[in-house]
């Protein structure tokens, strides 16, 4: 037998020897055509997420046999992307045994999502006109909408948003849990704790501190029966009409 060689058309003798001995021997001149080797491209992967290193297109070359090396495949353009966008490459095999293919290809690199948690959590006391913009987040992190008024209520879910200082990740969207904690007033006695009703308005301002004044606050005076009372803008009351006897008062929450 006789190796047919590359690719290309070659011109061989053959001879026929009969078994007769009777019959000369026929020489016949055989020209063998060897043809080039189809290549596909398969298997392509164009399409990445990016996470801030080098991609390239990923290919399955079908047909690929030993002989034909990688060198052999080449790439027009720049064969790689890093940063979110496209380009486009095209995969070219030129080999003499191969037939020669080319693949056009987009090469795309599309916005990652970052490795984030969100896992703050906020206890607050309470006070007039508290908002979320008061409540600090973490650096790259805000609140949706920092506007909101916050209210009295534990556990309650805000989500905030996450954008990284590289543009070619996605923003993320999250949640915080805020509890907003009772305002608690402390309000104590000084001097007498007791005075002679006279028919006229009972001062208590006298008898009252506290540590937190307590503007507009809704109170109860109680003794015998409960009084209900607003202190003024300087977080002082006045009630007309007091039994006699021991009087507490209690601080009533708006809610």
């Amino acid at each position: 037998s006789t190796l047919v060689g590359n690719v290309g058309t070659r011109e061989f003798v053959a001879v026929f020897t009969s078994t007769d001995n009777n019959y000369k021997d026929i020489e016949v001149v055989v020209n063998v055509t060897v043809a080039k080797k189809k290549l596909t491209f398969e298997n392509i992967q164009s399409l990445y997420e990016y996470d801030g290193t080098a991609k390239s297109i990923s290919y399955i070359l079908n047909g690929f046999v030993d002989g034909l090396s990688t060198e052999d495949i080449t790439v027009r353009g720049n064969s790689s992307q890093t940063i979110v966008g496209e380009k486009v490459l095209t995969l070219v095999v030129d080999h003499s045994q191969y037939y020669s293919e080319e693949l056009v290809v987009t090469l795309k690199v599309i916005k990652g999502n970052p490795s984030i948690t969100f896992d703050e959590f906020y206890e607050i006391t309470w006070y007039e006109g508290i908002k979320l913009s008061d409540l600090t987040t973490p650096q790259y992190i805000s609140w949706i909408d920092s506007t909101t008024e916050l209210l009295v209520g534990d556990n309650q879910i805000f989500k905030v948003v996450y954008v990284d200082p590289d543009p070619n990740y996605n923003e993320v969207i999250g949640t915080y849990t805020v509890s907003i904690k009772k305002i608690e007033t402390e309000i104590t006695y000084s001097g007498s704790n007791s005075t002679i009703y006279n028919g006229n308005d009972v001062d208590l301002s006298s008898f009252i501190n506290h540590n937190n004044k307590a503007s507009n606050a809704n109170l109860v005076v109680y003794s015998n029966t409960p009084h209900y009372v607003t202190t003024d803008e300087n977080g002082y009351l006045f009630y007309n009409g007091l039994e006699q006897g021991v009087h507490e008062i209690y601080y009533v929450d708006n809610t």
